[in-house]
């Protein structure tokens, strides 16, 4: 007989919900289970585990999310039947616009609040001097996309925001300089202009910044992002990289981007530790 949570021997209460909110808008649920493992047997417990994993599975497959793999007991060969530890689903997670949105719109207020010097506010403007990547596998080479396009972002696959102007780098620099306390000196027009003269900056590399502890406009955002609920199932962070380095850029140390991968994991249930 094929696994349902409607046929299970429940003993197993489901819990309460909780509808979990961005802005106002709910961006899912989550649902809570308490059981008495006194009273609970284990085999039941896996009989559960593998109707859930069913029933949810199909949920998302009606919704137009199809799984890309199912991992049993950290195996992905493993048949559910055969569960007794965890599943794990896998779906080519469909991409949430506002999430898009929010990193946009973040970014933007951050640059126009931490800009070093005035002429690199404008750089605020995200449509016009930023760019979308996408890669649909982890050692794939990201390349220029619509990110109005991008409906999923499966596991492994990955979006890159880099800058189109070549100036990106060294205004993050600078606003990382202001926001580590340095004189406004080593962060106005000047010191802009000689870091685009020279195209280095030879008294503020990758170390100083850590010992400083000054953060630029793209760090900053993302660590704001990680914060948010609505960023659970995925990890950003920004880097300086030569991967994606712009033909014609400015700054030695590379690009600044913005990176973004899916983590979702669907339908993780894992059998509860008993005290022995």
């Amino acid at each position: 007989m094929r696994a349902s949570i409607d046929n299970a021997p429940l003993v197993i209460k489901k819990r309460k919900t909780t509808r979990i909110r961005f802005q106002k808008e709910q961006i899912g649920e989550r649902d809570n289970l308490f059981l008495d493992m006194s009273t609970q047997g284990l085999s039941d417990v896996i009989y559960y585990m593998q109707g859930i994993t069913i029933q949810d599975t199909q949920k998302e497959i009606d919704k137009g999310n199809d799984p890309n793999i199912l991992v049993v007991d950290n195996r992905d060969g493993k048949a559910l039947r055969d569960v007794q530890r965890k599943t794990e689903v896998y779906f080519g997670d469909k991409l949430d616009k506002l999430l898009i949105k929010t990193i946009q719109r973040n970014l933007s207020a951050n640059i126009r609040a931490m800009a070093g010097n005035p002429a690199d506010r404008s750089l605020g403007n995200i449509a016009g001097n930023f760019e979308w990547l996408y890669s649909a596998t982890s050692k794939g080479t990201a390349t220029p996309v619509d990110i109005n396009s991008v409906t999923t972002l499966p596991r492994d696959s990955f979006l890159v925001l880099r800058p189109t102007n070549n100036t990106v780098g060294i205004a993050d620099m600078l606003a990382a300089r202001k926001n580590a306390g340095w004189p406004s000196s080593t962060y106005n027009g000047s010191a802009r202009n000689a870091m685009i003269k020279m195209g280095e900056d030879k008294d503020f590399g990758d170390g100083e910044d850590k010992r400083s502890g000054g953060v630029g406009f793209m760090g900053h955002t993302t660590q704001k992002l990680k914060r948010l609920r609505l960023m659970k199932n995925y990890t950003v962070y920004a880097v300086f990289t030569q991967a994606y380095k712009l033909p014609d850029e400015l700054y030695s140390h590379g690009t600044p981007v913005i990176v973004l991968r899916a983590k979702r994991k669907r339908g993780y249930y894992r059998k509860p530790k008993v005290k022995r």
